[in-house]
C-alpha cells in the first residue's frame, strides 16, 4: 500500500459525506419546492462546491507522489475535508426549518460557508505551491488569488447582484478550468 492509499481515503470518505449532504439537500429543496422558495444563489453555492470538490479530487491525484502518510497529513486532510463537510451542510437548510426562501437562508450562511471554501482552496494552494512551486507560473498565481478575491467578495458583500455575478463567476472558472485540462 502507498502513501497515497493510506491517506486518500480518509479524504474520499469527506468528499463523498459532502457530495452527499449538497445532493441530499437539493433534492429536499426540490421535493419541497411549494414550501420553499429555491432561487438562484443556494443552487449557485452548491454548484460551486461540488465543483471544487471534483477539482480537489483531481488535484490530490495530480500530487499524489508527493502524499505522505503522516500524522499532518491525516490532520491537514481531515480539516480541509471537515471544512467542506461544515460548507455542504449549511448550504441547504436541514428538513423541519423554518425556512420559506432558500435565497434568504444563503444570505444567512454564506460568510461561513464561503470562508471554510476559501480556507480549503488556500491550504491547497499553498500545498501546490510548496510541492511544485518551481513549475507554477504568475498565471497560476493571478488566477488562484483572483479565484480566493472572489470568494471572499461573495462571503462579504451583501449587494445580492454583485454575489449572484460573483457565484457565475466562480463557476464559469471552474467550467473553464475543466476544458483546460
Amino acid at each position: 500500500m502507498s502513501e497515497f492509499e493510506f491517506v486518500f481515503p480518509l479524504f474520499a470518505l469527506l468528499v463523498g459525506l459532502s457530495m452527499t449532504e449538497m445532493l441530499s439537500g437539493l433534492a429536499y429543496a426540490l421535493k419541497s419546492k411549494r414550501d420553499i422558495r429555491v432561487g438562484r444563489l443556494t443552487p449557485l453555492l452548491g454548484t460551486i462546491i461540488l465543483l471544487n470538490l471534483a477539482m480537489f479530487w483531481q488535484g490530490s491525484w495530480e500530487i499524489r507522489e508527493e502524499i505522505t502518510a503522516t500524522s499532518a497529513s491525516l490532520v491537514l486532510v481531515l480539516v480541509v475535508g471537515g471544512c467542506f463537510y461544515l460548507a455542504a451542510s449549511l448550504v441547504f437548510p436541514s428538513p423541519g426549518s423554518e425556512i420559506t426562501d432558500l435565497d434568504d437562508h444563503f444570505m444567512e450562511i454564506r460568510q461561513v460557508a464561503m470562508l471554510a471554501i476559501a480556507a480549503c482552496n488556500l491550504v491547497y494552494f499553498v500545498r501546490i505551491a510548496m510541492v511544485s512551486y518551481d513549475q507554477i507560473g504568475l498565471t497560476w498565481w493571478i488566477g488562484n488569488f483572483a479565484f480566493l478575491a472572489i470568494l471572499l467578495v461573495v462571503a462579504l458583500a451583501s449587494n445580492r447582484r454583485l454575489i449572484l455575478t460573483a457565484l457565475w463567476t466562480v463557476i464559469g472558472s471552474h467550467i473553464l478550468l475543466l476544458l483546460m485540462r
